[in-house]
Formats: C-alpha cells, structure tokens, sequence
C-alpha cells in the first residue's frame, strides 16, 4: 500500500560550532511508503536553489521510510525582515505532487530582555567631571526591527548616545541582540537622577529604569549550576562532558572549582574565566568521562570554593532515570533525534565515499 508522510520542521538548539555566518534548518518526512521522497524549498515564495540545500538517504524502520532535507542559509540576509518565512515541501512519490508541507524558521515573535549596566562604585574616579557610561542591552527578540532611546527623569536624551548594529544570535528560533551606550558624568551619575532605557518593538515598549540610589544594594548571591552532558556530545564523541557554572562573582579570589566521582575520586578539570559588562565574573569548570560511566546512572559532584563563600558549595548531577512521556503529534521525540542523527551521519559517509572515489578516479594509473 502507499502511506504519505508526515512532515515536521528541524531546528538546531545550539549555536554553529563552524560558521556563524550561516544558519542551517531541516526538514524530516517520516513514515511513508514507497521510499520515494523528494524535497524542495521556498523562501519568501522564491525557490531555494538546490546548492543550498541536501536530501539525506532515506532510513527504514518498522517497515515505513523517514528521509530528512537540510537548507543552509547565510545568516545576514535570512529572517531579516518580520515577515520572512521559509517552507519545506514534500513530494511523494518522488516528482510527484506535494503532500506534504511544513513552515520552518523563528515560530512565533520574541519580546526582548532588556538589561542596564551601570559604573560600579569601585570605578568612580571621584572627579565630578569624569566620563562615565551606562550600556542598555536587549537580547532575545524577534523580529529584528526594533529601537533604542534614552531618558532623564523622563526626558528623552539626544546626544551622548552610541548605538551598536543589531547582531543575530545563532539560535533556535533565530533571535537577535542590540545595545546602546550613553555617555555621562560621574555628577550627573551620582545626582541620583533616574535613567531610563526604552526599547520599542513590535509596537510594545519595554523600560528599563537603573539610578545610582539603587547601587547600594546587595550583590546577588553567587550561583553554582551543573550541567549534564548533551545527547548529541556522547553519540558522537563516545564521552560524556560535565560543566559546572559559576556566577556573579565579585573576583577570581579564592576560586576553585573540581569534579569527582561517587567513590570521591578527583576527575581532571579544567577552568575557564569570563568577564561581565557589570563589572562580575563567571567560571565553567569541565571535566569528561565515558559515556558507559554517564549512562550507568553513576553521580557526579561539583565542588566550589570562593572567598565570598563561607562553605565549598557542592551539586550533584547524574544521568536522569526513566524516560519522559512523548507529547502528543509527536509520537516519539527520542525517536525522531535519533533518526535525523543516523541520516546525518549517513549523509557525511555517502558525501566522503563519492570524494574518495572521484578523487581515485583523477589520480593518473601507474604503468
């Protein structure tokens, strides 16, 4: 019998370890019969062309077919504007007519989180005249249009202000960032004025207020979080990494982080140091282990010492027993990873056995 698809869309969830000037998006058709699949792609209504794009080789499982697309668009010029969008179609059989149709990209708008970093205290030269700056990030949003202004108890500041361009975060969905900086004197800093900035987006406003009466108040705490090794990581490296972050830190005094094993064995660890706009610190402390060890069920400790902690804090991370119930439309989520990872991996073999064999076939025979 012939069984059409079921067609859904594929979104990184990490940033490009590669090149972050592409964005890459796929599209996964799942249990069909025959095995004949074609796929095909439109931005903004415009065929893709097929140099952008790639057909992994269909995979078979339980007696239906799962074939996935993968489109790879730079990231200067793709979700730009606030209404592009991107579809993957679905021809089955192959040629045939489409059956199959899935919009893929940012699914739905993202409001920005918007932050204000001020002088700390310590960075007050005591000169009334002296320079000093208050930065406004918003980060997060989507679309990309989207405006930044300052104000003085409630007044709208026009100079002294310096804009950077808005960058794209390689995320999934696609969400950009974008700062601005105001120039000040440490009097009118320490005047106790309220400063406020404005973001605009998508016709809403979201406002930040910071003054210098507020700077008293008490740091926040320091934070220790730890972070499990991802299922992709252990599939493809056959190790599991550990990662221990450290926040809001006020100095690297005293710092030391370490993993250990539930037998209390140290675990090789390495530290790397972060600095902050708002003059704070953070510290990832890494350490690998097997995956057989991960996956045993084996506890993992993260110790950390600092000299504004009155005692080492220690987490505990482990692999998570049991397995989370599918959602419904989505009959099996761990399935789905795993195919669209096996057709990658397929799609890497079948591209260097055909550069192998073209490359064999330039090099001149002996004799």
């Amino acid at each position: 019998g012939e069984s059409h698809p079921r067609v859904f869309p594929l979104v990184s969830c990490v940033s490009s370890p590669s090149d972050e000037s592409t964005v890459a998006l796929g599209c996964l058709a799942r249990d069909f019969v025959p095995n004949s699949v074609s796929f095909s792609w439109k931005f903004n209504n415009s065929t893709v062309s097929s140099e952008r794009f790639w057909t992994f080789p269909e995979v078979l499982r339980d007696g239906l077919w799962s074939a996935s697309s993968q489109v790879v668009l730079p990231s200067s010029s793709a979700f730009q504007g606030p209404d592009d969008y991107l579809v993957c179609e679905v021809q089955h059989p192959k040629g045939g007519k489409t059956v199959g149709t899935v919009r893929v990209g940012p699914a739905s708008d993202a409001v920005p989180v918007v932050s204000v970093f001020v002088p700390p205290r310590n960075s007050l030269s005591g000169d009334g005249n002296s320079k000093s700056s208050l930065i406004c990030q918003a980060t997060d949003f989507s679309p990309k249009q989207s405006s930044l202004s300052w104000f003085r108890d409630g007044k709208r500041i026009v100079s002294g202000i310096s804009e950077g361009q808005v960058e794209t975060v390689q995320s999934s969905p696609i969400t950009f960032r974008a700062y601005s900086m105001l120039t000040i004197t440490e009097r009118d800093w320490l005047s106790q004025n309220v400063y406020t900035c404005q973001v605009e987006h998508n016709m809403e406003t979201f406002q930040k207020n910071v003054s210098s009466s507020c700077d008293v108040a008490p740091p926040s705490p320091i934070g220790v979080f730890t972070i499990p090794p991802s299922f992709a990581d252990i599939f493809l490296t056959k190790s599991a990494k550990l990662s221990c972050l450290v926040t809001n830190l006020a100095s690297y005094d005293g710092l030391n982080i370490s993993w250990s094993r539930q037998n209390g064995k140290a675990l090789e660890t390495h530290t790397y140091f972060e600095r902050h706009l708002n003059d704070t610190f953070s510290a990832r402390g890494e350490a690998s282990v097997c995956s057989e060890d991960w996956e045993s069920g084996e506890e993992f400790t993260c110790t950390v010492a600092h000299s504004d902690l009155p005692f080492p804090e220690k987490n505990t991370v482990s692999k998570p027993k049991g397995r989370p119930c599918p959602e419904e439309g989505f009959e099996n989520l761990n399935t789905m990873a795993s195919t669209f990872i096996v057709l990658f991996l397929l799609s890497l073999f079948y591209s260097t056995t055909v550069t192998l064999f073209k490359v064999g076939r330039l090099v001149p025979g002996r004799g």
